[in-house]
């Protein structure tokens, strides 16, 4: 007998995948696989995993559902999960996944949560391109996360063009490195890059995404007062990015923990943060630009089907 048993159920433009068995490294991830993408093929694009059936699931199912979700959301779907037992819900808790999932007690309430109108944005963070749903609601601010990569940013939605449209400015986002460390980026005129932890070869390619996701011109104070290893390619990386010769941007550093002599005469390094604002005023801030993203509302009535 397979590991784990679909049946499926459809509700008007909406499939219920009602689980049952494991789903685990092997033939239960497998199945799901097959089964979710045999459904997009089809222009399947709105799903309800009812988990009521699944007594078991290991790191690969639920690698297997982030993976799905993100698959999902990059095709403009929306996939919920709903009657989660009490051990896989533990589960979902300390793995963070409570926090993206949308997660409802029964099938009903998870066909609800589909039929209502939603909004979506695709993840800005280099390289990623993830679209992210955002929780429905009236103008005003919000924190999402993007599964794929894990950035968590702080938006701000205000009314569009359109009733059925809105705009979406980013204020900040953080990237995690290691646990508990993080670099996170505070826009504005001008944009502070904190590096909260450990600096070196892999938290770098984190730094150069931080970077490359701020539109320009770039004004940027990398504070690194909170890092507590600044590794030699850590070092290489911010000189390189400070000694940067695109048109109109520049970087200065903030540190209280490490020497100026620690960096090459030709950076500026500040210990007070109102120094390094000030070395950085000038009227080149004007031409700051938000970095906004376009918001997808989805599951409104058009004319054509009134």
């Amino acid at each position: 007998m397979a590991e784990l048993l679909i049946t499926e159920q459809y509700f008007d433009d909406v499939v219920v995948l009602h689980m049952r068995g494991k789903m685990s490294i092997g033939e239960g991830s497998v199945t799901v696989r097959s089964a979710l993408r045999r459904l997009l093929d089809k222009g399947e694009r709105k799903f309800v995993m009812n988990f009521a059936g699944v007594r078991y699931i290991d790191s690969s199912g639920n690698g297997e559902m982030i993976a799905s979700y993100t698959t999902i959301n990059k095709a403009g779907g929306r996939i919920v999960f709903c009657q989660l037992s009490q051990k896989i819900q533990d589960l979902w808790t300390i793995g963070k996944l409570l926090t993206v999932f949308d997660v409802y007690d029964d099938v009903g309430g998870a066909l609800s949560a589909l039929s209502v109108p939603h909004r979506s944005f695709e993840c800005p963070v280099e390289g990623c391109k993830n679209r992210i749903t955002l929780p429905y609601g009236p103008a005003g601010s919000s924190s999402v996360l993007c599964p794929a990569c894990e950035t968590r940013f702080e938006i701000t939605l205000s009314p569009g063009d359109s009733s059925n449209s809105v705009d979406g400015v980013i204020g900040s986002f953080s990237i995690p490195t290691y646990q508990k460390e993080y670099i996170r980026t505070t826009l504005g005129s001008p944009t502070v890059i904190e590096i909260n932890g450990r600096l070196d070869l892999f938290a770098c390619d984190i730094l150069r995404k931080a970077w490359q996701t701020i539109p320009p011109p770039r004004r940027v104070i990398f504070d690194i007062s909170q890092a507590t290893e600044i590794s030699q390619r850590g070092l290489e990386v911010l000189h390189e990015l400070c000694l940067s010769d695109e048109i109109d941007t520049a970087a200065v550093i903030l540190t209280s923990s490490q020497p100026p002599d620690t960096f090459q005469t030709s950076i500026s390094v500040y210990e007070q943060r109102g120094a390094a604002i000030a070395a950085l005023a000038g009227p080149h801030n004007e031409n700051f630009h938000p970095l906004m993203v376009d918001i997808f509302e989805t599951g409104f009535e058009t004319e054509s089907q009134s």
